[in-house]
């Protein structure tokens, strides 16, 4: 049952009498996130309305986690990388405010509110056709955020493992699929396609076994690096946000995902095929403009030659969260088969052509 605007209300007010941020005034559900609960809210101080955005944060998330979240953002800020969130700090000092659950059992509720940034939401991350000058500018943020995180050694952590580190969850979580069925479409798909999964991480695997990755950048990483994850004004990028997905991975990973998330077409028979001018596109000017603020820094030759595999390592870490995010939930959110069929339908594709499509492109 989902609670009522009073109960939401009165959630919110408790949450900010922790703060001095002022009074709630009125609150809106964000409705584009499929993770943690999220409100835009206005309260009024000392006769001013300001707007703010307030996470209360997933079940299960680990105190040192959000800690890592809000180390990301404050380094940025002083570098000057100034297009992410304030994050406020509560009376006590701290970035984030937990609560303790009514029946006293179970992990805390862990929450933060954020400075609201201007800008337009213009796009989600299902099917987003920016334009060139979008996509250039895009790319262009994602660099200046890897310049600005380069050097930060976090005290906190993200417990998800490295990329390569989940290949083997996600084989295990998929051949004991049939077991924890929900009789669901989703289940149906995931069942009839489960050694196709299997098979993808194996190859990944065997492709990335014994490489001399030592020399491929690591970094904080977004990890969820998508055009409605960013403001625009116009055609220029003015915001970023949602960090909660970072942790420490290769660099190259995050361009790879990137060029996932923004370039796959979602669209009648395109569904699951990378747009390959785009993406050149993309990198380009994700490689141009590192080059122009720091000459050393951008992705070596090495790293551009296994960024094909490495964009199929994205598709199977959205596999991953399509699947795990589903038995999260007691309930059946139709939009997990929508994205696990889309996620096949690249796996498709980039099996017949794609992977060698792209190393054209890259090469």
């Amino acid at each position: 049952m989902k609670p009522d605007r009073a109960a939401i209300f009165a959630e919110i007010n408790e949450i900010l009498v922790n703060y001095d941020l002022g009074t709630l005034d009125s609150f809106e559900k964000n409705e584009r996130g499929y993770v943690n609960t999220s409100y835009g809210i206005t309260t009024r101080k000392m006769g001013k309305i300001n707007k703010y955005f307030l996470r209360r944060y997933k079940s299960g998330i680990q105190e040192v986690e959000i800690k890592f979240e809000h180390e990301v953002i404050n380094h940025c800020l002083q570098n000057n990388f100034e297009l992410v969130p304030r994050v406020f700090s509560t009376r006590s000092g701290s970035t984030y405010f937990k609560k303790k659950r009514a029946d006293q059992e179970g992990p805390p509720i862990f929450y933060s509110i954020f400075e609201f940034l201007a800008g337009e939401d213009k796009y989600t991350c299902v099917d987003p056709r920016c334009s060139k000058a979008e996509i250039k500018n895009s790319a262009a943020v994602l660099a200046q955020f890897h310049l600005a995180v380069f050097n930060l050694v976090p005290t906190g952590k993200r417990f998800e493992p490295r990329i390569l580190d989940l290949l083997p969850r996600i084989k295990t979580i998929v051949g004991n699929s049939s077991q924890f069925s929900k009789d669901t479409g989703f289940d149906a798909y995931l069942i009839e396609n489960s050694s196709q999964i299997i098979e993808d991480c194996t190859l990944a695997e065997e492709y990335f076994a014994g490489l001399p990755t030592s020399t491929w950048a690591e970094c904080v990483i977004h990890c969820d690096y998508h055009p409605g994850n960013l403001k625009f004004n116009g055609e220029k990028v003015v915001g970023l946000f949602d960090f909660d997905w970072s942790k420490i991975e290769w660099r190259s990973f995050d361009v790879a995902l990137a060029i996932w998330y923004f370039f796959v077409s979602w669209r009648g028979k395109e569904n699951g095929i990378l747009r390959l001018e785009e993406s050149r596109i993309f990198l380009d000017k994700y490689q141009s403009t590192i080059q122009n603020l720091k000459s050393s820094a951008s992705l070596t030759s090495d790293e551009l030659h296994h960024l094909p595999m490495m964009i199929n390592l994205g598709n199977l870490y959205v596999i991953n969260w399509a699947i795990t995010d589903y038995y999260a939930k007691d309930f059946y959110p139709e939009e997990n088969l929508e994205w696990l069929q889309h996620c096949l339908n690249f796996s498709r594709w980039f099996r017949e052509t794609g992977f060698r499509e792209l190393q054209n492109l890259f090469s």
